[in-house]
């Protein structure tokens, strides 16, 4: 995809970037993804661990992506389209989709942005 500008945050360590989309979709909005490069830990409470002992996630993640998205339009500023969130079923706040963390490669940040500019452009 050519639509997007990526700067890394970290200068070189390439743990933190920033994805800024030239094109508004359907609804005159602008996006801005921050895509953050994170890691399990030794402790027994790190989320990988909980995540993997509780059989959400198929494995336990070494490192992973965790996105923040921000999409603004002149109303304000949302954190839509990302697909690391969902509306849990009671509806009342949102949750995890573990269907959407991935192990911290970049192929994977590739699927992730894909996905996040996907459900922005078809947003009606």
């Amino acid at each position: 995809m050519e639509n997007y500008s990526i700067t890394d945050l970290t200068f070189g360590s390439k743990n933190r970037f920033e994805v800024k989309f030239e094109e508004k979709n359907k609804k005159n909005e602008t996006l801005l993804i921050h895509i953050d490069r994170c890691e399990g830990s030794n402790s027994q409470h790190s989320l990988p661990k909980l995540w993997f002992k509780n059989g959400w996630t198929k494995k336990e993640l070494t490192t992973y992506w965790h996105i923040s998205t921000y999409v603004k339009n002149e109303s304000g500023c949302w954190g839509l389209y990302n697909p690391q969130q969902k509306l849990h079923e009671s509806g009342g706040r949102y949750v995890v989709d573990f269907d959407w963390m991935f192990e911290a490669t970049e192929g994977n940040k590739e699927k992730l942005i894909n996905e996040v500019y996907r459900r922005f452009m078809n947003a009606q």
